[in-house]
This record gives C-alpha cells, sequence and structure tokens, in this order.
C-alpha cells in the first residue's frame, strides 16, 4: 500500500506552546489603601517593598556583624551570597544553627518569633502571618508591613528564639 502526502498538520505541543506564550495582561498595580487595608494599618505605616541591598537589610547584616556572638550570621550569609548558583528557598536567608530565622520573601521582611507575638503583631497591624505559597500561613511567622518597627531589634529577637528552640 502506498502511503500519501497529506496535510502537514500543528502537533498539540505546538498548540500549547504558542498559547502559552502569548503575552499576559498586566497585573494590577498595589493600591497603598489596599495594601494597608490587608496589613491593617495606615497608607503611611505601610512599609516599601525590599530586597538584598535594601538599606534595612544591610543593616541588620551590619549589626550582626558587628557583634561578636553573632558574627557567625552575616559571615554565613556573605558566603552564601558568594557560592553563587541555584537560589533554592532559603539559600538567601538569615541562619542560625541552620535554621532561617529571618528572611526576604516577596519584598518583605519575615521573621520567625513566638506565636503568640506574632498574633499579637498582626492584631496590631505591624504584619501578615506568612505565606511561602502553599496557601497556609505559618503561625511564627510574620511578614512585616509596618514601617514603624526596627529590623534589627526584630531579627535579634527572632535569632534568640530560634537559638533557644
Amino acid at each position: 500500500m502506498k502511503r500519501t502526502a497529506t496535510r502537514a498538520r500543528p502537533s498539540r505541543r505546538a498548540a500549547t506552546k504558542s498559547a502559552r506564550s502569548a503575552p499576559r495582561a498586566a497585573a494590577r498595580p498595589r493600591v497603598a489603601s489596599r495594601t494597608a487595608k490587608l496589613a491593617g494599618g495606615k497608607p503611611d505605616d505601610i512599609a516599601p517593598p525590599a530586597d538584598h541591598d535594601d538599606p534595612r537589610f544591610t543593616a541588620v547584616l551590619d549589626a550582626f556583624a558587628a557583634d561578636p556572638e553573632r558574627a557567625a550570621v552575616a559571615e554565613d550569609f556573605a558566603a552564601s551570597q558568594m557560592a553563587g548558583g541555584r537560589r533554592n528557598f532559603g539559600s538567601r536567608a538569615l541562619k542560625v544553627d541552620g535554621q532561617i530565622f529571618a528572611m526576604l520573601s516577596h519584598g518583605r521582611f519575615v521573621v520567625k518569633l513566638p506565636a503568640a507575638r506574632v498574633d499579637a503583631m498582626v492584631a496590631g497591624g505591624d504584619g501578615v502571618y506568612f505565606d511561602p505559597g502553599h496557601g497556609r500561613k505559618m503561625k511564627q511567622w510574620l511578614s512585616l508591613t509596618s514601617s514603624r518597627l526596627s529590623w534589627i531589634e526584630l531579627a535579634i529577637e527572632a535569632y534568640v528564639f530560634v537559638a533557644d528552640e
């Protein structure tokens, strides 16, 4: 039996690939009042998004580097940054004995504190429960939204809490 030429059809994979590469609609910009409503604070109290070059975060690193008891935290963080490579969860976090106590996630400073303290801070409008992305909020993790609190003091409090666990 002789094969006859048929018209070439695009494969299913090619069809889905082109659909995925279509430009997405632009994300709706966050409005200060909406963010304030989520954080439970006033728009003036909302901390701006942060990254690892943020002066507030570098001040935390400097404070830890200046304290002989906590200098290892800053050294470990600097070593992990120098290593480069793929960034896994926690690779850019502050750790004590291998356990994360503070980090930047989604532009917010996140610290691990006792659950009662986190509850009080959330009720006071200083932050929200941290959600790592799977939809379940973490009871002992606070994602700071207020600009009123000192990152250094919170980082030290988190360090002491995790070191004593």
